[in-house]
């Protein structure tokens, strides 16, 4: 079967078969791809695939045409293989050669060690079918197991968009990749030309017959341009036109001036005097602004200066604040000078206080440790002594009177309690509370009051001197 869908028996010798396919995606046509077959290393193999690419046997064992249009490609490993063939079951599962079930394999020698190679699936040694593969990376592992029995001349994009389609997990792809149709494609020799002859007189002839014919061709389109009523295609064999054709006898100066285009030029040739619409209605124009706008239509009139602004919307107030907040140049170069004075000074007070710091480091340290002490007189050694003595006095009464007042304190407070706790039993054997012992005055204390009183009596000698 040609590419035509035409029977055409092969007449060349010693060329290899080529078979096409041509592959839908997803409904979508998506190319052709063609196989040159490896017709001198395995004929039986070849055989077998481009019989089944043209469908010339008809219906298998199995109940199904043996073709492999309308198959699907069902199972896709990318960088790997593209593989179909099978269209009794179409999983993968089914397939069926020719000869009858399987066939045994062809020259195990071939190498698949590169891309677009055409080989056969197999079950195992001998059990080629109807399905195959093609390769789409190299895979040296499949040497010697299976028969490469061809290769892909083109199409070579199709089975790239092939090999990157999504698959599921057991590889099968989510799209259908449908054979829409196959067949074989027959090489037909081309036809001979034969040779001219190569003469002077021949060339000149020949050159006379194309000027002539060339000048003919001219007077021919001429007239038909010049003379329609006299094309025979209008006429009988009298010469008389046919009745459904009207003919007009029309003259050059009764044809009219094709007109102007006045799109940019409506008002060239008008009359000045006939007003337009737009003309009438400017006119009715109702009184002026002091601005200077013209104001129309109905209602009340309100004379409005117009904005300066391109949006006809109120200034807000904020907005007034803060273009009132706008000084002049003149007022912000004096505002900028008076902040220079500020920071000179600034600078020239620190620096003048550096200054200071730095005098005062200068100076010689005050003698605080070193510095002799002067030395006292007899007189102020006994005034210092006697007043030592007073204070200590001061303290040790301060001290008594206190411990004398802690003393009459616990007295109440026992004597309250006593009163407000409810009265005891008291056991035969126990022993009476005996009162708390009252301190004996020294006499240290005594000694110490009058030594007291004598000091206030110098003090206040002192005083009066």
């Amino acid at each position: 079967m040609s590419a035509d869908g035409e029977n055409v028996v092969s007449s060349t010798v010693g060329v290899r078969p080529r078979c096409f396919m041509d592959i839908c995606i997803a409904g979508l046509d998506t190319g052709r791809i063609v196989f040159e077959l490896f017709s001198d290393r395995c004929p039986r193999t070849v055989e077998n695939f481009r019989s089944l690419c043209t469908g010339e046997k008809g219906i298998g064992s199995l109940g199904k045409p043996m073709q492999y249009e309308g198959t699907i490609f069902h199972r896709v490993i990318k960088d790997f293989v593209v593989q179909g063939g099978d269209f009794t079951e179409g999983d993968g599962s089914g397939g069926e050669s020719i000869y009858g079930g399987t066939f045994e394999d062809e020259d195990l020698t071939g190498k698949h060690d590169r891309k677009y190679l055409v080989s056969m699936a197999n079950r195992g040694r001998n059990t080629n079918g109807s399905q195959f593969f093609i390769l789409t990376g190299p895979a040296p592992h499949l040497d010697g197991i299976h028969t490469i029995f061809g290769h892909v001349v083109s199409g070579h994009e199709v089975i790239e968009k092939i090999n990157n389609l999504p698959v599921d997990n057991i590889f099968r792809p989510l799209q259908d990749i449908k054979v829409t149709k196959s067949g074989e494609l027959i090489l037909r020799p081309k036809k001979k030309k034969e040779k001219k002859v190569s003469s002077s007189s021949s060339e000149s002839s020949d050159s006379e017959k194309e000027t002539v014919s060339k000048k003919k061709k001219k007077e021919r389109r001429k007239s038909a341009r010049s003379d329609p009523e006299e094309d025979s295609a209008f006429r009988d064999e009298a010469g008389v036109p046919h009745p459904l054709v009207t003919t007009f006898n029309i003259k050059k100066d009764e044809i009219p001036s094709v007109p102007s285009n006045r799109f940019l030029s409506r008002l060239v040739g008008r009359n000045p005097e006939v007003k337009t619409n737009m003309e009438s209605k400017a006119t009715n124009i109702r009184g002026r602004t002091k601005s200077g706008r013209t104001v129309k239509g109905r209602g009340n009139l309100r004379y409005r200066t117009p904005s300066r602004s391109r949006s006809r919307s109120v200034t807000p107030p904020h907005w007034r604040q803060e273009q009132s907040k706008k000084i002049s140049y003149k007022k912000f170069e004096e505002i900028e000078k008076i902040k220079k004075q500020r920071e000179d000074e600034i600078r020239r007070r620190e620096e003048e206080r550096r200054k200071r710091h730095a005098e005062k480091d200068k100076r010689p340290p005050l003698q605080t440790q070193n510095q002799v002490p002067e030395k006292k007189s007899f007189d102020d050694e006994k005034e210092e002594g006697e007043l030592r003595e007073d204070d200590e006095k001061k303290d040790s009464q301060r001290s008594r009177n206190k411990s004398e007042r802690k003393l009459s304190g616990d007295k109440k407070s026992y004597r309250a309690r006593r009163s407000r706790s409810p009265k005891r039993k008291r056991s035969p054997n126990r022993k009476k509370p005996s009162p708390p012992r009252r301190r004996k005055r020294s006499s240290s204390s005594s000694s110490s009051s009058s030594s007291s009183s004598s000091d206030s009596s110098v003090d206040r000698r002192r005083k009066r001197k």
